[in-house]
């Protein structure tokens, strides 16, 4: 057995993996796209983590990201799942306990967000749209924000 030291900022270690890998080891309930992928019932559970009158805008948003052409999730735990274009491409984290959509995008500051915020990069953390998902409305703008995003992963 060895033993790593790691240091940074929650952020910096969860964007760096450090922490997938943690919870893996752990047994902590992560899991990966492929044939690890998580089952109807693990994801109907993690979507009970939401409030009760947010849990079908974070199953909408969910629903919908999954079915674009290369999206899976990444990471399944009961705090977020990391929804993923590629092994190492985040596209969005799902937290619902906020409920929010986490969208790594590169904006500039022309972006108007109704339903949310932009955060500055930090660290290891780049930039990043964060939408509440608390009505159809925002769900339908997180989905917009998550297509410009996923359109500029594959792209690049």
């Amino acid at each position: 057995m060895e033993i790593l030291r790691v240091s940074g900022t929650p952020a910096e270690l969860r964007e760096a993996g450090i922490l997938d890998l943690i919870t893996q080891a752990t047994g902590g309930g992560a899991r990966n796209g492929g044939e690890d992928a998580p089952d109807g019932g693990e994801i109907a559970r993690f979507i009970t983590r939401a409030r009760n009158e947010f849990r079908p805008h974070v199953r909408a948003f969910l629903d919908e990201i999954l079915r674009w052409d290369g999206t899976r999730i990444g990471t399944l735990i009961p705090r977020y799942a990391r929804i993923e274009t590629g092994p190492r491409d985040t596209l969005v984290y799902i937290v619902p306990r906020r409920p929010t959509a986490d969208i790594y995008l590169d904006w500039d500051d022309s972006i108007q967000v109704a339903h949310g915020r932009t955060i500055a990069a930090h660290g290891w953390t780049p930039k990043i749209v964060q939408v509440r998902l608390d009505s159809e409305q925002a769900v339908e703008e997180a989905l917009h924000f998550a297509r410009q995003a996923y359109e500029a992963q594959r792209v690049a």
